[in-house]
């Protein structure tokens, strides 16, 4: 098991170089939610198509700081080498404008290789 600091957890507005933890994060949570394997019944044989669409989403957020409020929490962690980083261990983005449509377009992709549900399409 990892040794973590004393210092508490914190939490920040979350940027582009967070992306990779938070598709992490959003990946290792999403293994129960049953509107994921809706979307992705096929996520298991394509973990790059998963990863990629995720990742994806939550770029788009970030991409619009005037619609989506985009938070992280971290936590000290030591690596193996003694060094502490802050890990990314929560996502949370929250809709500040739900009448202003939002600019991404990143909707669930259809009929790409088989990783989303062809009932949406």
């Amino acid at each position: 098991m990892q040794d973590m600091r004393e210092e508490p957890l914190a939490i920040r507005p979350a940027t582009k170089a967070d992306l990779d933890g938070i598709t992490r994060v959003v990946e290792a949570g999403s293994q129960d939610d049953p509107s994921c394997h809706y979307k992705y019944p096929f996520r298991a044989s394509y973990p790059d198509d998963f990863w990629k669409w995720t990742r994806l989403e939550y770029e788009e957020y970030l991409n619009q700081p005037e619609k989506y409020a985009s938070l992280v929490v971290t936590a000290p962690v030591s690596g193996t080498d003694g060094k502490v980083d802050d890990k990314i261990i929560a996502i949370g983005v929250w809709d500040l404008a739900v009448e202003t449509k939002s600019t991404g377009g990143g909707e669930t992709p259809t009929n790409e290789t088989g990783s989303n549900n062809e009932k949406n399409g």
